[in-house]
């Protein structure tokens, strides 16, 4: 039996010890970049055993260019730098997309040099997972937060800060952001390290993973990385300072702690930010590091006498015990679980527990280890997420109109039960794999119009589309919609609203029809009027033709003047097909006068001898663009 002082044992056994059972991946690589040490749990995540691993580059293991490349240069990174460094990247398995957060750790040698480095990588995939899909749900229904976790800001180049935003005054210590507002521009910095980074975000307009130790409000230490930009007026002058940081203060903290050997290691139990404890092979609590004391206000003895169960709720006691309990039985390697946790205060908090084995060389179990990190608001942030998401789903859903999400290429991310409906399709799941343009456009022209007209104006507002069914009825619709755009401008998707219009439109065209057959009456009057008029002329130059001794000049003219008067007459049928059929007249260009004089001629014929036209005529002779059969008819009357 060990007794718990062996477990900060200064020893290269007790180090393998660790990282044998250990669940996540840990490495050591020498300077030739080769494994020397690969852990058990790379078999699990990676699919390699140590034995294909050890003494090999990535590029030997015939890992592709990319990957390889990308771990060569961070390894080479920190070997010439003695920095540690902290990479978050992902890349496919056979089990699917994978994502790692790894910590680079140099070791040293006997003259301070890099020997050889420490990679410790844990598997956040759940954790990118569930961000995504927090995210995804935001980007759908609600943005939810108005602020970035990272520390946003505006500056002076002297240090005064000029716009922040919440997190930034946390990261420095501040009570508020009006608080940051107004604090004393060198609060922040020491003077030769502001002097440095000025001159290199003047001599590179911008800084991209800067790492920087600066100081809180109360005069602490804190480390960030930062992405910063610089903006410049005409004459080059560095006028202020757009960026953010990140607090990176803890992974520093933690970092100091992996360069050691396995007296590094006590160090991190007993002095590291997170929550850990040991547990004896029958479930009692042997040591508890200051972060779990911290975290549950308890000294480390109070823990020793509380035990498990005295710092577990209730309703999750039964299932940390029973995992526990097959941990130690040897069913499983470890296990990870949400679970709530009852500080001295009495005050519910949640934590997220990862749970694994410490064997001596022969295999047998000395003792469990148990990390335990503060995940309380993380999970009353998703429960509010959730919430809220039920709560607009439930409106988007209910909605007697269309709402939908679809992209640019045409197909639907979204639609409520409305839009299933209008288009006659079965199910949702139908719905989206149809083409917008093809499937649900009377003409698929017409949406690269909308499309376009959405793009000039950032939005459309009861735009009037022509669509169909899936049975090829015809519908018409008001659809309303704006677009969603990513940090480039580039539009990601349209969110919109449809309303059905098919039905009020037929209502209108029913209006539209009966009035104009009501002007049908109107217009047969005037039309039996006008061809009074010309069967009158008619009549007027066949009388004159049935005298025998009519000259020929006269009886030519009298031919024109009947031929003119049924060509009047055609017109009169044209305009009357015009009107039915609802096709243009034909406008042309016409003189005036010209016009005015024939037809003056042509009513001579057809006066009494007691009655004279008299013209007056000026002498602009205008051109009017009209349809001449509409104009003559309009003289005639």
């Amino acid at each position: 039996m060990h007794k718990p002082d062996d477990i900060a044992g200064n020893s290269e056994q007790d180090f393998r010890r660790i990282a044998e059972h250990a669940p996540n991946i840990i490495i050591r690589f020498d300077r030739q970049l080769r494994h020397l040490y690969v852990n058990p749990a790379v078999e699990a995540k990676m699919g390699m055993t140590p034995q294909q691993m050890i003494g090999k580059t990535h590029a030997e293991l015939g890992l592709p260019d990319e990957i390889a490349g990308f771990w060569t240069n961070s390894l080479k990174k920190v070997f010439d730098s003695g920095k540690a460094d902290l990479l978050e990247f992902d890349f496919l398995t056979p089990r699917g997309k994978v994502w790692y957060r790894s910590r680079l750790v140099p070791e040293l040698n006997e003259q301070g040099g890099v020997e050889t480095i420490l990679v410790i990588a844990d598997d956040i995939t759940d954790l990118k997972l569930a961000q995504e899909l927090l995210l995804d749900n935001e980007e759908r229904y609600r943005q939810f937060f108005n602020e970035d976790l990272s520390g946003n800001f505006v500056s002076t180049p002297e240090g005064k800060i000029l716009m922040c935003n919440p997190s930034f005054a946390r990261i420095f210590g501040f009570d508020s952001v009006e608080d940051a507002l107004q604090s004393d521009p060198s609060l922040l910095y020491e003077n030769k390290g502001r002097n440095l980074y000025l001159r290199l975000l003047k001599e590179r307009k911008k800084l991209e993973n800067f790492h920087e130790e600066m100081k809180r409000k109360d005069g602490s230490t804190v480390y960030v990385v930062s992405n910063i930009r610089g903006e410049f007026d005409a004459h080059g002058h560095l006028v202020r300072i757009h960026g953010y940081v990140l607090d990176e203060t803890d992974r520093i903290r933690a970092e100091e702690g992996l360069r050691q050997s396995m007296e590094q290691f006590r160090k991190l139990f007993e002095e590291g930010p997170v929550g850990m404890a040991v547990l004896s092979t029958d479930l009692n609590l042997i040591r508890a590091n200051a972060a779990l004391c911290s975290l549950l206000g308890y000294s480390e003895q109070e823990l020793k006498a509380k035990g498990v169960p005295g710092i577990t709720h209730p309703d999750d006691m039964m299932t940390d015990l029973e995992r526990a309990q097959r941990l130690f039985r040897g069913e499983i390697p470890s296990y990870q679980i949400e679970k709530r946790y009852i500080k001295k205060t009495g005050e519910i908090i949640w934590g997220f527990l990862t749970a694994s084995l410490v064997r001596d060389e022969t295999g047998k179990i000395l003792y469990g280890i148990g990390i335990v990190e503060d995940v309380t608001e993380e999970k009353v942030a998703t429960e509010h997420l959730r919430g809220s998401e039920e709560k607009y789903r439930s409106l988007f859903e209910d909605s007697k109109d269309v709402i939908f999400i679809s992209t640019p290429g045409g197909k639907f991310l979204d639609i409520n039960q409305a839009g299933v409906e209008l288009f006659g399709y079965t199910s949702k799941e139908e719905l989206l794999e149809a083409d917008i343009a093809r499937d649900l456009y009377l003409d698929a022209e017409d949406r690269a119009a909308m499309i376009k007209l959405l793009a000039e104006r950032g939005f459309i507002k009861d735009y009037e589309v022509k669509g169909k069914r899936k049975d090829g009825k015809r519908l018409i619709v008001l659809e309303t919609t704006t677009i969603l755009r990513n940090k480039h401008g580039e539009a990601v998707t349209y969110r919109g609203i449809l309303r059905d219009v098919t039905e009020q439109r037929g209502l209108e065209e029913q209006l539209r029809q009966a009035q104009k057959m009501e002007s049908v009456g109107t217009l047969a009057g005037g039309m039996a009027h006008d061809f009074n008029n010309i069967l009158s002329i008619i009549l007027g130059y066949v009388n004159a033709l049935e005298q025998a001794d009519l000259p020929r000049e006269q009886y030519l003219k009298s031919i024109d003047s009947i031929r003119k008067a049924v060509e009047r007459g055609a017109g009169i049928i044209r305009q009357l097909l015009t009107f039915a059929k609802k096709t243009a007249g034909e406008i042309t260009s016409i003189p005036l006068n010209e016009t005015i004089t024939d037809l003056s001629r042509l009513l001579e014929e057809t006066l009494p001898k007691g009655i004279r036209l008299v013209l007056q005529l000026t002498s602009a002779n205008p051109v009017l663009k009209a349809d001449e059969n509409q104009l003559q008819q309009a003289l005639l009357n």
